[in-house]
């Protein structure tokens, strides 16, 4: 190989890849918020390994006082849900901080724990602390209760206290339950654009806020309201054009507070901490609507710049290792530029979405199992990257030459148990590797189209081995035939035009999505045209093939 060629497809993608990873890293700039406080704080203390529904789960006081110590200087008071499992001391510990507290009553479909939650909250509601009572948080939403037994609950809650009681829920709830109003002393509305039935992205959502508050408003004329919810997510798919992310959510959280201050309008911001715990039921982006993530980091400042990816020298580094590798890997042939070219961008591309995979399974891992999972995905995406540089660079090998085994003979292998006759063996693993993706891909893709809220847009993981398909087939002449791979292909296609029609025009990441599903079936859909296509291409030897380039 020689090397000048090399060094220069390096120098150039290296640039490319610099270009691409600094624009998405670059710093935006936004409103600040010179008071660097908040006016309230929802605050859950559950950490990882910590569930609110498990019933032996008891917070210790000490880590309640390590988080309110560290929210009393950016906010004047915290909102909290329940009083149980510990929670209680909430109101003890936020009095010593200098803190008020918004008290919430956790009610549900049992009257047994409904009659405890309630008990738990009026045995430590004390005014001199507690600005008002929350009787159920969007139990109508939930439909776990009728309006009729919460008013019931309202009125038992208010012979209990001098305290001002409200109940929260979602907006449009409040109109299609407007008697509970008459039971409240205020509405505590939640507004989550990113939430709602027709997903609002962050460049609307603060006119969208402006608009339910005065639908709200003209609905219940004189009424005091609290926004008792609103917030952004930092991490999670997207929602048509509602794309989570850090510079989102702050961007959304400085413009809200601002129109807040100017209008005086009290809010409570959804949420101080991450929750790990809401994985389990909202996915990835329910995780992430802290203002502090789960290890009480800070995820952006009040004021000034704040930056969308502040790691992404880390893509690059790793696509530069990668690319040298598959560059230094070839460095006995005689490759032509193109190809030296196509090894580099290789290689910086599978960084990048080694990357991109890495971060999305350290967000969306609700535990051991998913990260084992996750990281074993990452394996079979590295080795796809390999398989893709080792075929570009013309190399030879029992592994990269093989027609991959159709699902019909893996089939016919599992239930025998035996080589099936016939059939070269050493097909056998790249069948298993195609096999895996493209089954695990179609089950993703009809997972997404029947039930997408909360789940994420693995495109990063299936891309190189979407481009391995592709390379094996236009390099190698390999192409797979089986009605099995033609099934899950169309299944496939099926999916991203279905998934286009529910998402379209604006989310970015779902039209991603589903082009990667497109490459992935393209080349085993028509197998049966491609047979006679690619039948009577006669099949290139790498070893041979590099000698005419």
């Amino acid at each position: 190989m020689n090397v000048l060629p090399a060094a220069l497809a390096w120098l150039f993608c290296f640039s490319v890849s610099v270009l691409f990873w600094e624009d998405i890293g670059q710093s935006v700039e936004m409103p600040d918020v010179p008071s660097g406080r908040y006016h309230c704080l929802s605050y859950a203390p559950f950490r990882d390994g910590q569930v609110p529904y498990d019933p032996a789960l008891f917070i210790p006081r000490w880590q309640i006082e390590e988080d309110l110590f560290q929210l009393a200087p950016l906010t004047e008071c915290v909102r909290t849900y329940a009083a149980t499992q510990g929670l209680d001391a909430v109101v003890d510990v936020a009095e010593k901080q200098g803190l008020r507290v918004i008290l919430g009553i956790w009610l549900g479909a049992d009257k047994e724990a409904n009659a405890k939650q309630i008990a738990a909250t009026l045995a430590v509601a004390r005014p001199e602390v507690v600005e008002s009572i929350v009787v159920g948080n969007e139990v109508l939403l939930r439909k776990e209760l009728s309006a009729d037994q919460l008013i019931d609950y309202l009125k038992q809650v208010r012979a209990g206290t001098s305290l001002p009681i409200t109940y929260a829920d979602v907006w449009d709830f409040w109109l299609k339950n407007p008697r509970v109003a008459d039971h409240v002393d205020f509405l505590t509305i939640h507004i989550l654009p990113y939430w709602e039935d027709e997903p609002v992205s962050v460049t609307q959502a603060l006119a969208h806020v402006q608009n339910i508050l005065q639908k709200m408003q003209d609905a219940f004329p004189g009424r005091q309201i609290l926004v008792g919810e609103t917030g952004w997510p930092s991490a999670g798919r997207s929602r048509r054009g509602a794309v989570p992310g850090v510079v989102e959510q702050a961007r959304f959280i400085r413009e809200f507070i601002d129109f807040a201050n100017q209008q005086a309008i009290p809010y409570n911001l959804i949420e101080a901490f991450d929750q790990p715990w809401k994985r389990l039921q909202e996915g990835t982006v329910g995780a992430h609507w802290g203002l502090f993530n789960s290890k009480r980091q800070v995820k952006f400042p009040l004021t000034g710049p704040v930056t969308t990816l502040p790691q992404w020298p880390v893509p690059v580094a790793l696509g530069g290792l990668f690319s040298f590798v598959f560059l230094a890997g070839s460095r006995r042939r005689p490759l032509a530029f193109w190809r030296l070219a196509s090894l580099s961008m290789t290689g910086f591309l599978g960084g990048g979405l080694a990357f991109s995979r890495w971060q999305q399974v350290a967000d969306a891992s609700q535990n051991a199992t998913d990260w084992a999972l996750g990281q074993a995905g990452l394996g079979l995406l590295l080795i796809a990257g390999v398989m893709v540089a080792a075929i570009l660079a013309g190399a030879s090998g029992t592994w990269l030459t093989a027609t991959p085994w159709n699902m019909a003979t893996l089939r016919r292998f599992l239930l025998q148990r035996s080589w099936p006759r016939g059939v070269e063996k050493r097909g056998f693993y790249p069948g298993i590797l195609q096999a895996a993706t493209l089954f695990s891909a179609a089950v993703t893709a009809l997972s997404l189209v029947m039930d997408g809220r909360y789940r994420d847009f693995p495109s990063a993981l299936y891309l190189l081995p979407a481009l391995l398909l592709w390379v094996r087939w236009l390099v190698l002449g390999i192409q797979t035939q089986g009605w099995m791979e033609a099934c899950l292909g169309i299944l496939l296609i099926g999916c991203a035009m279905a998934g286009t029609w529910i998402e379209w025009p604006v989310a970015r990441e779902a039209m991603v999505w589903h082009g990667v599903l497109v490459l992935l079936a393209l080349p085993i859909v028509p197998y049966r045209l491609l047979r006679s296509t690619t039948a009577s291409r006669p099949r290139i030897n790498p070893a041979a093939a590099q000698d005419t380039l």
